[in-house]
């Protein structure tokens, strides 16, 4: 990803705002999405969280909205917070990455 450390330990704090819009109700979805995901080791350090410790990524995407084809085909920008000012996946701009995701949401 080219951002910083890699995040690793036992608690992850997911926080995801999205908005879908039905192409072929039932079937097909575009969406935009924002995520913000935390790591700590545990989850009394959780109670520590500031927005630096926040991995951030958002774009466009296409959904399969059928229960038993659980894809996604994204474009993502990826950022972290240093002391309140964002620094990009790739260390110099927005870097749009295409993303295949496979995830069973428990919505």
């Amino acid at each position: 990803m080219g951002m910083g450390p890699q995040a690793a330990g036992m608690v992850m704090q997911n926080n995801w705002i999205e908005f879908r819009w039905p192409l072929a109700h039932g079937i097909l979805s575009f969406d935009f999405f924002f995520d913000a995901i935390a790591v700590k080791n545990s989850l009394k350090d959780l109670r520590s969280l500031s927005i630096n410790d926040y991995y951030f990524s958002f774009g466009p995407g296409l959904r399969f909205s059928i229960p038993q084809f659980p894809l996604r085909l994204l474009f993502a920008n990826t950022f972290i917070s240093e002391n309140g000012k964002p620094v990009w996946g790739n260390g110099k701009g927005a870097d749009w990455r295409f993303v295949l995701s496979f995830n069973i949401p428990n919505l």
